[in-house]
């Protein structure tokens, strides 16, 4: 009985060094994930609340982030706003290079681009597809743009600025 009590315990200190062994290999990419999304987040909700030029307003917004290189040394966030306004293209395009160029060298330029019937609507991001949950409600894309910006942060602890 004594043997089988020693055998018992052997195999749980195994089974348990090796799940912490496991654990603490698996655990930093989750945690990597969780504070990848929450940078993503950060930005959309900062993009989302900035003033909107004049004459423009906001439809809806998509993001997603990830890691395009496929190296775990940085986070990439894909952030687009869809407005409707009554100003141009370039317009629209130098509002928003202005609005954030100021102090933050991580972001890249924003681009703006037009809807229409001829440019996709779906949006690819490191094989995976988004699409504004409104498009299929636009009759006329007339007027309607599409305020993109991909974010790249070197290295987990630069994200925890």
């Amino acid at each position: 009985m004594e043997k089988i009590k020693k055998n018992l315990l052997v195999i749980y200190t195994i089974l348990c060094s090796l799940i912490i062994a496991v654990g603490t290999i698996i655990a930093p990419f989750f945690i990597i994930a969780v504070v990848n999304e929450l940078y993503t987040n950060k930005i959309a909700s900062d993009m989302q609340r900035a003033p909107l030029p004049p004459q423009t307003e906001l439809i809806d917004m998509l993001s997603f982030c990830g890691n395009p290189r496929g190296t775990s040394s940085h986070c990439s966030a894909w952030v687009a706003l869809l407005v409707k306004s009554d100003l141009s293209e370039e317009e629209l395009e130098i509002y928003y290079r202005t609005l954030y160029k100021e102090g933050k060298p991580q972001y890249n330029p924003v681009q703006v681009s037009a809807l229409s019937a001829e440019r996709p609507t779906k949006f690819s991001f490191m094989m995976h597809s988004k699409e504004f949950q409104c498009i299929a409600s636009i009759e006329n894309f007339e007027q309607y743009y599409v305020v993109e910006r991909m974010l790249a942060r070197e290295g987990i602890w630069g994200l925890l600025e």
